[in-house]
């Protein structure tokens, strides 16, 4: 069994992400996540094509955060459109939920990994 940095709650929540794309352009987009941690998020919906460690704006209700991009879902499989991000100022409660502290998470085999760097979210 893999452990992750702390414990996620799925939760579906309209947010909005904001950046630069790979072209240089500036792009707006509604999403939702699909779980949400204290130091992170995974994303459905994202069609902006962005790279890994680009840093991206996030807002969810009138609260904002910058996130870097950590992992992207690869085009043709389950994941296509799903981002998940790293929390820049995870000091700063951007949830309205009463989330888990930091303890170890625990996911089945077979999840889908995220680079090793990305053992926060």
């Amino acid at each position: 069994m893999g452990k992750r940095g702390e414990p996620r709650m799925p939760v579906q929540l309209p947010v909005r992400i904001f950046g630069t794309d790979l072209q240089g352009r500036i792009f707006s987009e509604r999403v939702s996540t699909i779980d949400v941690s204290r130091s992170g998020a995974k994303l459905s919906g994202v069609k902006a094509k962005i790279k890994g460690d680009e840093i991206i704006g996030l807002t969810c209700g009138e609260k904002k955060a910058h996130f870097r991009v950590k992992w992207i879902g690869q085009p043709g499989t389950a994941t296509e459109g799903q981002v998940g991000l790293l929390n820049l100022t995870p000091e700063r409660p951007l949830w309205h939920l009463n989330l888990p502290l930091g303890l170890t998470d625990s996911f089945p085999p077979g999840t889908p990994r995220r680079a090793p760097e990305d053992a926060t979210l």
